[in-house]
């Protein structure tokens, strides 16, 4: 079948001159003094004897438009990086992303912080304006969420502090899962490709045969590196359970219920749903095993 789709993707169509490209350096001055402009505004806002609310709404979305930039530069400097993981301007652009985002996370702090100043009515008044009551949801979760934060100033030194701590762990372990490299067998001749593209191969590959080398590929590889990658994520890990230790959170799945928007019942009922119909999955398995003629699923 002819191919009408390119396999890879043109960054340069994007940026040009990609991990190196002047307008990409523009984009990120152009978001560091809108957060710099926005932090300033804050903070004479908190200042005020007389709160101007228009003022608040302004620097809502001034967050919003450097969000939004910032996840813009984060993802391209994730696809530079994977196109070429020899790219140091990649590395660099990586370093610079999250210099960024934790400026921004700062920023987002203290902006919780004049939310939670609010009296409930003013609150309920202030979220349903006419500018603000399509957001209404997003900002009471923010609202919400200051109350099991720890005081401002030691959440902004732990986002500060992330940059070369948590999210430095979690950089660190994106940049040695993206540089392994693979060597399977493709349409009849060994190629050393992404992690990511082997376990496609070992999971969509042609026929039994070609999964399974590849599995055995990715196993092997990934043998090599098992004991750094394990003190990575046990850094990444330590890195949490700290921050939880000091907010006081004895739920360490918290965060991740927070994030994904889901309570702990629902996660519950979902996993008892599953132990309980075991049986029919792997009575499932074995039909499909016999029908395909093997007896293990090895």
């Amino acid at each position: 079948m002819e191919q009408t789709t390119a396999q890879t993707w043109n960054l340069t169509s994007l940026y040009d001159g990609k991990s190196q490209s002047a307008e990409l350096t523009t984009l990120m001055m152009d978001l560091e003094n809108t957060i710099e402009q926005a932090a300033g505004q804050l903070q004479n806002y908190r200042g005020m004897d007389v709160r101007d609310n228009d003022a608040l709404v302004e620097i809502i979305y001034q967050f919003q438009t450097a969000l939004l930039g910032w996840e813009q530069l984060d993802d391209f400097a994730i696809c530079a990086y994977a196109e070429n993981v020899a790219d140091q301007s990649a590395i660099a652009l990586m370093d610079d992303s999250a210099v960024l985002k934790a400026k921004l996370t700062s920023l987002q702090i203290e902006l919780d912080q004049a939310f939670a100043e609010f009296t409930e009515a003013e609150w309920q008044t202030f979220t349903a304006t006419d500018r603000m009551q399509a957001a209404s949801f997003y900002l009471n979760e923010r609202r919400q969420m200051v109350k099991d934060r720890l005081p401002a100033e030691l959440e902004r030194m732990i986002s500060a502090l992330s940059v070369n701590g948590l999210s430095g762990w979690e950089q660190q372990h994106e940049l040695v899962l993206t540089k392994l490299r693979v060597p399977i067998e493709i349409e009849g001749e060994l190629q050393e490709v992404s992690i990511g593209q082997a376990l496609n191969e070992a999971v969509n590959g042609k026929d039994r045969e070609s999964r399974k080398c590849a599995a055995e590929a990715v196993a092997k590889t990934c043998e090599v590196h098992e004991d750094a990658v394990a003190a990575i994520l046990n850094r990444v890990a330590g890195s949490r359970l700290a921050i939880y230790e000091q907010r006081g959170w004895d739920n360490k799945l918290k965060e991740m219920l927070e994030h994904n928007r889901i309570e702990e019942a629902s996660i519950d009922a979902m996993l008892t749903a599953i132990d309980g119909n075991k049986d029919l999955y792997r009575a499932y398995i074995k039909r499909k095993l016999k029908v395909a003629g093997y007896e293990t699923a090895g």
